[in-house]
């Protein structure tokens, strides 16, 4: 029904908050992807695949860049939903997630045409777009262009934000 697209580099203590809230807040069937975009501590990294809290892991030796590791939870894996929320590890849920609330927020995107995306962060951004948490469909981030850069290493090259 679902899916969590979850980025962390090298934040073991942020990402777990970050699993356990999806976890304990969603209130229905989904599936959560990590990829943990390098960094040091793997062992943290392996305890939350061995305490359940995610489903599917992707681990990388060298950190690609915040753009690129979006691009890969989205492109490179195969997710088995149309919908997903995308979490960068510094976020957490607060409150319940309901399968109904799902439901709303799918049926606002699926009919109106010019919305791609629901911000779950809060408002971050200040009225601005922030990738920092939102459900979209992966078909609609998966049509917009291709580019080599993002916050990290890469961040003198074209943003896909």
């Amino acid at each position: 029904m679902l899916s969590f697209l979850v980025l962390n580099y090298n934040r073991p203590k942020e990402t777990e908050l970050c699993l356990k809230s999806i976890k304990q807040f969603t209130k229905f069937n989904h599936e959560v992807v990590l990829l943990n975009n390098g960094g040091e501590d793997h062992a943290a990294i392996f305890s939350f695949f061995n305490q359940g809290l995610i489903d599917k892991l992707i681990l990388r030796k060298k950190n690609s860049g915040c753009g690129l590791g979006t691009r890969e939870l989205f492109n490179d894996f195969n997710l088995d939903n149309d919908y997903v929320v995308y979490v960068q590890c510094d976020q957490f849920m607060v409150r319940d997630f309901t399968v109904e609330e799902f439901n709303s927020y799918k049926q606002a995107l699926d009919q109106n045409k010019s919305a791609a995306h629901v911000d779950l962060s809060g408002n971050q951004g200040n009225g601005r777009y922030s990738e920092r948490a939102h459900l979209t469909s992966k078909k609609f981030y998966n049509s917009i262009p291709n580019s080599k850069g993002g916050p990290g290493p890469y961040a003198n090259e074209l943003w896909t934000e």
